[in-house]
């Protein structure tokens, strides 16, 4: 387990990771609101991009978490991975306009069709690093975890520490710094604090024994039903159809909070 002051550290570096993915989705629903038309069209392509991205992202490298032997430092690639991305993004809008431009112009693409296509363009466009974003809490919990019971505590942490900083993000990019400093300047300010992420979290690695670092290989939790066995109160043990049910519940209550 590592200890409690490196922890802070990692925890400070996810509130400013947070806050630099949400920098991007003001700053790109803003450009988006000048490809899409319609201010309404751009917030919906940008939050979708992000639900999805996020979504799969936790499902396929959460999956992987356990299984990969340094969770920390695969972590701090992925942040790499946002930056140098969302660093493109400028010319990637362009590229994408004059896309547009030429699929739209050559096939006659008009009215519902036209809404339809620029929207994709957009959901593609995002997909890529919010899908790396939506791998990060995966492996940081996998990364400061050692037990199960453990888990929720960190997990909460987590999530909350880094939708804090998503809120300040949110507020500092659309008071602050598109008015003070421009779109460009904006986006690459979020680049740098993702690659200042990765620098400290490269460099805190080789502070971490090798012993503290959860790797997944040597330390494989046992299967979750087994550690809600040992772990819960008698009479605590959901089946799998409670348990399909509450996720079922979930993916609604979702579906209600983003409409």
């Amino acid at each position: 387990m590592v200890d409690r002051r490196l922890q802070r550290i990692i925890y400070i570096c996810f509130l400013i990771s947070g806050a630099a993915g949400l920098i991007y989705e003001v700053v790109w629903a803003r450009q988006l609101s000048l490809f899409l038309g319609i201010t309404t069209y751009a917030n919906t392509a940008v939050i979708t991009a992000y639900m999805a991205g996020l979504a799969a992202g936790s499902l396929v490298i959460g999956r992987l978490a356990d299984r990969y032997g340094d969770s920390l430092r695969l972590y701090a690639w992925l942040e790499v991975g946002v930056g140098l991305y969302a660093a493109t993004t400028p010319w990637l809008l362009t590229w994408m306009h004059a896309a547009y431009a030429g699929a739209a112009g050559s096939l006659g693409v008009t009215g519902t069709v036209s809404h339809l296509l620029r929207f994709a363009l957009a959901l593609l466009l995002l997909l890529v690093p919010t899908f790396l974003m939506g791998g990060t809490l995966p492996l940081l919990v996998r990364g400061l975890t050692s037990s199960f019971p453990d888990l929720a505590g960190v997990t909460g942490r987590l999530y909350g520490i880094n939708t804090l900083g998503a809120t300040l993000g949110t507020w500092a990019a659309g008071y602050l710094l598109l008015p003070g400093f421009g779109v460009r300047s904006t986006i690459f300010l979020g680049v740098l604090m993702n690659l200042g992420v990765a620098a400290a979290i490269l460099a805190l690695r080789r502070r971490i024994a090798p012993a503290e670092i959860a790797t997944g290989k040597d330390d494989k939790p046992p299967s979750p039903s087994k550690r809600v066995r040992r772990t819960a109160p008698e009479g605590d043990v959901l089946s799998s159809t409670v348990a399909r049910a509450l996720l079922i519940g979930f993916t609604i209550s979702g579906f209600g909070a983003l409409v």
